[in-house]
């Protein structure tokens, strides 16, 4: 029998088998297995970015369509948080603007290639619009503002912040202006704590406050430690300081403090040795009567009067007797 008649030879049974073991393998291969679809909106992740630039991106999410086979597909929906749309910032020349190319990339490592994976990536955009912006960076020292009066009870003594400048930076327009940094502190959250984690704000020369919003300040907070101690309070009589000569024929007898005692607060070292408050000095000379006046409290250091810083003085002067 020749090789035509073989092949020839009961051709429909054998048309029949070869049809049938190709819906066989579409079944197995097409049909169990179909091509899905899956839509989603991702943001663009700039790659290669430089710590002296700064990037604005437009627009800053796009329209990814993503087919695969239904396994492929099922497993690729378990990884969609993985799923990012990229574009290579690196190497780009500053204040410029500039169309950088997209790609579709998966973290998980089952799908780093996608193409390989299964999986046809497509986006909305084949670019996006990248504008590169030189950055100028600087520091500034930190400076403490109290929010409220310190409570007269405590001494909070010397306060220490951590670090002590912060780096700024943003573009030369907005950090030019700036030159320090306040850190706001409530006196009264340092004494059941002796530390407290603040935020900064930028201000200017004139104490301007800035727009935080454009700028990038390193560290964003910093640490202001105390070491509070609770101060004594004591009354103490006011010693009102005379000195000079009234004129001649006239004689110096008394001066006398109104309030003649006052509560003062304080290091209870220095306010146990306190035996007296003296007043500012107050001067006699060429005086020939009696006169009044406001005269200020003059506290040894670590000492503070409470409520008062100053007193009323009478200085009594009379005329000295006849022989």
């Amino acid at each position: 029998m020749s090789l035509l008649r073989r092949i020839t030879n009961n051709w429909p049974t054998k048309l029949a088998a070869l049809v049938l073991a190709f819906a066989v393998w579409f079944w197995h291969t097409v049909a169990s297995n179909p091509v899905e679809t899956m839509r989603m909106q991702l943001a663009v992740t700039l790659v290669g970015r430089e710590d002296d630039k700064q990037y604005e991106v437009t627009p800053k999410t796009v329209g990814v369509i993503l087919r695969a086979p239904r396994e492929v597909m099922r497993k690729l929906e378990r990884r969609r948080a993985d799923l990012r749309v990229e574009a290579n910032v690196g190497g780009l020349p500053p204040d410029q603007r500039h169309n950088v190319l997209l790609h579709v990339r998966c973290d998980a490592p089952d799908f780093a290639d996608l193409e390989a994976a299964g999986v046809q990536a497509e986006i909305d955009r084949k670019f996006v619009r990248v504008l590169v912006v030189q950055l100028d960076r600087k520091t500034v020292p930190v400076r403490i503002v109290y929010t409220r009066e310190p409570p007269e009870e405590y001494d909070l003594g010397k306060l220490s912040v951590v670090p002590e400048e912060v780096e700024v930076r943003g573009t030369k327009e907005v950090v030019a202006p700036v030159r320090s940094v306040k850190a706001f502190v409530d006196p009264t959250k340092l004494l059941p704590q002796p530390y407290l984690v603040v935020p900064v704000r930028p201000v200017d020369a004139e104490d301007n406050y800035l727009d935080a919003t454009q700028l990038e300040i390193n560290p964003p907070e910093v640490t202001v430690s105390a070491a509070p101690e609770k101060r004594v309070v004591k009354t103490i009589p006011v010693v009102p300081t005379v000195e000079g000569q009234p004129a001649e024929g006239y004689i110096y007898e008394r001066a006398l403090a109104s309030p003649a005692t006052v509560e003062v607060t304080g290091d209870a070292r220095v306010i146990e040795k306190l035996a007296a408050l003296p007043t500012e000095v107050i001067n006699i000379d060429g005086r020939r009567q009696t006169f009044r006046q406001t005269a200020s409290l003059r506290p040894p250091e670590g000492v503070t009067p409470r409520n008062i810083s100053s007193v009323e003085v009478t200085v009594i002067i009379r005329r000295a007797a006849q022989r």
